[in-house]
C-alpha cells in the first residue's frame, strides 16, 4: 500500500494542526469511501484558529489478474432468463391484446393455442431449454475464439 497522509496536507495559511505542538484541535470527522483496492479518506481539524480540511488516498498496489473467460454456467443462467421473460411478454401479449406480432414467437414453442395455459407451460419450458443451451453455446465460443482478440 502506498498513501499519502493528512501530514502532508496544508491548510491555505501554510498550517497543519498535526503540526502544531500543544494545539488544542477537535477532529470533526473523518469520511472514508472504500472501493476495490483504493480508498479516500477526508477530514476536518479545527486547531486553535486554524481549520484544516484535507484528504489522504491508500491504494493496493498488488498486482490483480484479469480472467478474460465467460463462465458457461453463468450465460446459460443469462440466456434462461432472457428466453422466459420474452416469452413471457409474448404470452401477455398474445393473451390479453389483439396484438398478432407475438403469435410466431410462440408457435416457435408450441403447437398449443397461442393464448392457453398448455402453451404458457409447454414455451416456458422450452425457452429454458433453448435458453440454457443458447447461453452456454455463447460463452463456449467467447472463450474459443478469446485468441482472435488483439489486447486479449
Amino acid at each position: 500500500r502506498t498513501g499519502i497522509g493528512p501530514s502532508h496536507c496544508r491548510s491555505a495559511g501554510g498550517v497543519n494542526p498535526h503540526d502544531a505542538p500543544g494545539a488544542a484541535r477537535a477532529q470533526l470527522g473523518v469520511i472514508s469511501r472504500h472501493l476495490k483496492g483504493f480508498a479516500v479518506n477526508t477530514y476536518m481539524d479545527v486547531g486553535g484558529d486554524v481549520l484544516t480540511f484535507g484528504f489522504w488516498m491508500e491504494v493496493d498496489m498488488s498486482p490483480v489478474s484479469i480472467s478474460r473467460r465467460l463462465g458457461w454456467v453463468h450465460c446459460a443462467a443469462t440466456g434462461v432468463a432472457v428466453l422466459v421473460a420474452l416469452f413471457l411478454l409474448c404470452w401477455l401479449a398474445a393473451a390479453f391484446t389483439s396484438l398478432t406480432v407475438s403469435h410466431m414467437y410462440i408457435s416457435l414453442f408450441t403447437v398449443a393455442p397461442i393464448s392457453s395455459a398448455a402453451a404458457l407451460i409447454a414455451g416456458l419450458c422450452w425457452s429454458m431449454l433453448l435458453g440454457a443451451v443458447t447461453g452456454a453455446l455463447v460463452a463456449v465460443f467467447f472463450n474459443l475464439l478469446a485468441g482472435l482478440d488483439p489486447n486479449g
